[in-house]
């Protein structure tokens, strides 16, 4: 039976016919021969010397770096050789693999797709994959590549099932079509079997059908501001050629580097002259990471003239070729002339000023007043994959705890994160939301700080002068409820509000108290200052963080909280993913910090003036990836974040805050 094909029968018959798409369909070759060889040898490979546990816990450190990780092990070991394997499959499978440059033996860099799946997931589930476990555990996109690996000539090579499903009820209005058959019986067939299920992926991927099962979501756009070389020395070629591109070139290709502090410590070797290379670092960086098709550059000369403008057409990408300035990207530059910069002067070679809202306003307007105002093409945007199980692996609480927090914020609508300081609230409070929405969405994500001078007119709306008078300015919450409402209802927005009980919550939301509660959303009432019946949308949650330990702040009014749920969040030491972590980092003397801190909550949870609400949190020992931690940074973190904390907590005992600091110095010093 066929399904909705023969609608668009034409249509297929058509893309098939286009060159590039008949290329594929006569090649004897099969597309994808190095991913299948190296999968294959990887399945081959012998494990049993390889303590496969251990190597899985590693892939939760929070300072996970795969080049790092492989280049610890000696190149003989079964390890290296392993890792390095896993290496060499994911740069067949993702745009983003680390190494990919490197380890992908294409000319072209071809992958399977753009899943945006971080490495240390691939890895984790690859070794998951030798140690035993069944597929049908992993999650989609990961199953979806292996499966397809395994046998090109049955699967397509669309990984993602949110892409998969589209496909399924929008083309076919059937769960489990079969793609293949439908494909077969109007001839579309590959000379090559094994190449079937790339052919069917492109035709799918070919403007005319793309457009009938993909949802277009337009990016969020980023707009940047840049110089070409000293005194703009490269903007003509740059404009002539369609490219934009920046200095360092001694580094050589910048994706081989997994962190900043791998760039820096390159720029280091290479310069070696004792000075800082901070900014280069970090221009370096975003040049290669930061900068996404789509996001718009404005190209400045010195800090008083802007020269053009255009929209970036590639990803990153290194050419050897060029005598200088090897780091390079496509641009559609739209503008070139000279105008005044009417921003601020900045002299970096590369700044992001997506926050500076009315600079940005300003050179766009530079801009639209030549009649030609600049716009984002509207690629889809596709988000990083988030699941539970990548909630669990980053914030250290059991899956039963999490399933009890998800449940009240989706029963309740609002809830309370309280706890000491350096529990993970905020940290927690963002990867809640990505896991209930199953992907990174920042825009579907707000965060706000209160404070005591916080009032309504920040937050819902409120007037404000504006050189001409005052003008009625919207507030963040009124702005994400409005976008909130005109998506579909079950799909989630979440407003995160930092230090909720440093602002005055009758003051701040005003006549929107009563329709935050979850039986009262949907309901309506007029707005203070403007004549408009507002409501809450029922898909937009609030969560609230509550700092259990300031004791300058009065707990939030009890008239207020039966419209939150309070869920403590408390030190995490015992749990699972942090003793992983704790395993991962094999440093003695952190072991030997993380037993006396836990003594110390004991103490500080037995104090009467105290109590667990000031026990001190597992993420003072959680570094950034890029972190070594030494000697020196275990000493600067009890030297100058516990041992403050402590005097704060015994201000009228100094003798007890001392001697607990000769204790904790006395933990490192062994």
């Amino acid at each position: 039976m066929s399904f909705f094909f023969n609608d668009y029968k034409d249509a297929l018959l058509a893309a098939f016919a286009l060159p590039h798409i008949k290329e594929l369909a006569n090649s004897d070759v099969f597309y994808f021969q190095k991913a299948k060889d190296k999968f294959d040898e990887f399945m081959r490979f012998d494990v049993s010397t390889i303590d496969l546990p251990a190597l899985i816990a590693h892939t939760s450190k929070p300072s996970f770096s795969f080049y790092n990780w492989l280049n610890s092990y000696n190149a003989d070991s079964d390890e290296y050789k392993l890792l390095l394997l896993i290496g060499q499959v994911v740069s067949y499978f993702d745009t983003n693999a680390a190494m990919k440059n490197k380890l992908n033996e294409y000319d072209d860099k071809r992958v399977l797709a753009k899943a945006n799946v971080r490495q240390n997931r691939w890895v984790r589930w690859l070794l998951e994959l030798k140690n035993g476990s069944g597929i049908e555990t992993f999650p989609g996109n990961i199953r979806n590549a292996i499966t397809y690996i395994e046998n090109p000539d049955q699967n397509i090579s669309i990984i993602s099932d949110d892409y998969r499903k589209s496909i399924s009820n929008k083309l076919f209005n059937s769960e489990t079509p079969d793609i293949f058959k439908e494909m077969k019986n109007l001839g579309i067939v590959a000379k090559n079997p094994l190449n079937n299920g790339v052919l069917y992926t492109w035709i799918l991927y070919i403007d005319t059908i793309h457009e009938l099962w993909l949802e277009i979501k337009e990016k969020a756009v980023r707009y940047w501001l840049y110089a070409p070389g000293e005194r703009a020395r490269f903007w003509d070629e740059f404009y002539c050629k369609e490219i934009m591109g920046i200095g360092w070139d001694g580094v050589g290709d910048l994706t081989v580097f997994e962190s900043k502090a791998g760039i820096g410590a390159a720029l280091n070797e290479l310069y070696q002259d004792n000075i800082s290379h901070k900014n280069a670092t970090h221009a370096l960086w975003e040049f290669t990471y930061g900068i996404s098709k789509g996001d718009v550059i404005f190209v400045k000369k010195g800090t008083t003239l802007i020269l053009g403008c255009g929209i970036v057409k590639s990803d990153y990408k290194f050419e050897e070729s060029r005598i200088e300035y090897k780091h390079i990207r496509a641009v559609n530059w739209t503008h070139k002339g000279e105008w005044e910069n009417p921003g601020q002067a900045i002299s970096k070679s590369l700044t992001d000023i997506t926050a500076y809202t009315a600079d940005v306003e300003k050179l766009r307007t530079l801009f639209h007043n030549e009649n030609e105002l600049i716009e984002n093409e509207g690629e889809p945007i596709i988000n990083n994959v988030y699941t539970e199980d990548d909630f669990l692996n980053d914030v250290y609480i059991s899956s039963k705890r999490y399933n009890t927090l998800k449940g009240l914020l989706l029963r309740k609508k609002n809830i309370i994160l309280q706890g000491a300081p350096g529990v993970g609230k905020t940290f927690a409070a963002k990867r809640l939301c990505y896991s209930m929405m199953g992907n990174e969405d920042k825009s579907r994500v707000k965060v706000v700080q209160f404070h005591q001078s916080y009032s309504y007119e920040d937050f819902i709306m409120g007037w404000r002068p504006d050189g001409n008078g005052f003008k009625l300015e919207e507030g963040p919450f009124y702005k994400f409820c409005k976008e909130a409402e005109i998506d579909d209802e079950n799909v989630p927005y979440f407003f995160i509000i930092d230090e909720i009980n440093r602002g005055n919550l009758s003051k701040i939301f005003g006549e929107l108290l009563m329709l935050i509660e979850g039986d009262k959303r949907g309901d309506s009432i007029r707005l203070l200052y403007k004549d408009e019946q507002f409501s809450v949308p029922k898909n937009v949650h609030i969560i609230g963080m509550m700092n259990t330990a300031d004791r300058s702040l009065a707990m939030i009014d009890y008239a207020l909280r039966r419209r939150f749920a309070f869920f403590d969040m408390a030190p995490a030491f015992e749990s699972d993913g942090f003793k992983a972590y704790q395993k991962g980092i094999a440093n003695n003397k952190f072991d030997a910090l993380v037993t006396a801190v836990q003594r110390l909550n004991e103490d500080i949870g037995k104090d009467a003036s105290l109590g667990d609400g000031f026990r001190i949190g597992h993420s003072y020992f959680c570094a950034d990836e890029d972190i070594i931690i030494d000697d020196d940074w275990l000493f600067d973190m009890v030297e100058y974040e516990l041992i403050p904390l402590l005097k704060e907590y015994w201000f009228d005992e100094p003798k007890k805050a001392d001697d607990w600091a000769r204790q904790l110095k006395g933990a490192i010093d062994g």
